[in-house]
């Protein structure tokens, strides 16, 4: 494996080990219900809030950023609401400085901890996570390597059954979206107005709560969201036309599968990615981007936006009475 260039072998790799046995699982007896949902201040947590509109729920975070409140303050069945703090060792920091490489941090398996300890604090049952089919693709050409690993299925299940070594709880930690992809997300998110001009899914940019609009995530939202939205509408939303920048090529070819593998960052499969531009073409839309490689776009297997939005994917956790609450929103039997 190699990163940045550099060979990496598993000699390389640290081992994680423990001396002890684990202990038995500790009982809480405290009853828990309720809904807690974790909002980073983009689209899917978004779509989540607004899928659980007609119940109460709490909302959680961490570190969280003016784009995070902003999203939150938005949301009004709020009953509650927590802030977890993350700090990172110094000596992390100092061995950044000093050129060693910056490991990749799978934040959502920090939130999956640290949203566990508040659920019980709070007496809620659900930890309502946003995570889509989409995370499930590897990322890397013919192999399992998975930038979005704590955000697939396999870490849901993974997670689940290590709580329950440690800990006999009712708190059932599963994503609201795993039976939907990101097309059909971004549709129901499309709907949620008031949500707009706050929401930000930009890893560099949200900290400081704006749209970086050079990245392959802010280039991916705007593709995704484009069947939905109008030029104008997504202009509005990014402050330029992603699409005409020659800078984002590269991302672009890793995202439509022009080049063999997609970008280290949380964005779609390219099935979906291809589909959204070749309704752009389809519509008389016209870019840099989607001009110099219209060939290779129309030519793509892609599929009809309407047979996407009603698919299904069985591979879930979600408890049948809110499974009922997507199917209803998306108009199915």
């Amino acid at each position: 494996m190699y990163r940045n260039g550099i060979e990496i072998k598993e000699a390389d790799l640290v081992e994680f080990r423990w001396k002890k046995e684990p202990e038995a699982c500790r009982k809480i007896e405290e009853k828990q219900e309720g809904f807690m949902v974790p909002v980073g201040g983009g689209k899917d947590s978004v779509v989540s809030l607004e899928l659980l509109k007609d119940r109460p729920v709490t909302t959680f975070s961490v570190n969280r950023s003016a784009t995070t409140q902003h999203v939150i303050s938005r949301c009004e069945n709020r009953k509650g609401d927590y802030i977890a703090a993350r700090r990172l060792d110094p000596k992390i920091l100092k061995m950044n400085q000093e050129g060693f490489l910056n490991g990749h941090i799978p934040f959502s398996s920090v939130v999956a901890f640290s949203s566990y300890i508040s659920a019980y604090l709070s007496h809620n049952k659900y930890i309502v996570l946003s995570n889509e089919s989409s995370a499930n693709e590897s990322t890397v050409a013919d192999s399992f390597v998975n930038h979005q690993y704590s955000k697939s299925y396999e870490f849901e299940q993974d997670f689940r059954w290590y709580m329950k070594t440690v800990v006999d709880s009712e708190i059932f930690y599963f994503s609201l979206l795993r039976p939907l992809t990101e097309i059909q997300i971004a549709c129901l998110f499309a709907k949620a107005k008031k949500y707009h001009e706050v929401f930000r899914s930009c890893n560099v940019g949200s900290k400081e709560d704006r749209w970086c609009c050079n990245c392959p995530k802010c280039l991916f939202v705007y593709i995704i969201l484009s069947p939905f939205l109008s030029e104008e509408e997504e202009i509005h939303i990014f402050g330029e036309k992603l699409l005409d920048k020659e800078s984002l090529e590269k991302d672009f070819r890793g995202l439509t599968g022009i080049d063999a593998n997609k970008p280290f960052e949380c964005v779609g499969t390219r099935r979906e990615v291809i589909s959204a531009l070749q309704q752009y073409i389809k519509s008389g839309k016209t870019s840099y981007l989607t001009d110099k490689y219209k060939e290779n776009i129309m030519s793509s297997k892609g599929e009809d936006i309407t047979v996407m939005l009603k698919e299904w994917s069985e591979q879930h956790s979600v408890p049948k009475e809110l499974a009922a609450i997507i199917l209803k929103e998306l108009k199915r039997d």
